[in-house]
């Protein structure tokens, strides 16, 4: 596996000392820097389901806000009920008057 200094190093690291320097201990400043990266890295981990989950949801409501179907039908049943003729003659005022004929939209709706 190694040289017999490699193991004894490696020893060494696993109960805190380090051969390379002069006390044989790691300092305060090295070890709290490794312990930062430590939860960095665990904090990310944690994340990333989460972070699956958003770019999941994401995708699921793409796909039905671009639901062709619904709007091919919704637009083909539009088709069928407005009179396009009437609405292009006079626009405006023909769109307000059939949508008062369907749905009784009160006139201040119109405004909002």
């Amino acid at each position: 596996l190694g040289a017999g200094s490699q193991t004894t190093r490696h020893r060494s690291h696993g109960q805190g000392l380090d051969p390379l320097m002069e006390t044989g201990h790691i300092e305060r400043g090295r070890l709290l820097n490794y312990l930062r990266a430590r939860k960095e890295r665990t904090d990310n981990c944690l994340s990333l389901p989460f972070t699956f989950l958003f770019f999941f949801l994401f995708c699921i409501l793409v796909v039905f806000h671009f639901d062709q179907r619904k709007v091919f039908k919704m637009v083909a049943a539009f088709d069928l009920d407005v009179p396009s003729y009437d609405l292009q003659r006079s626009y405006p005022s023909e769109l307000w008057t059939w949508l008062d004929s369907r749905a009784g939209q009160p006139r201040m709706a119109r405004f909002n």
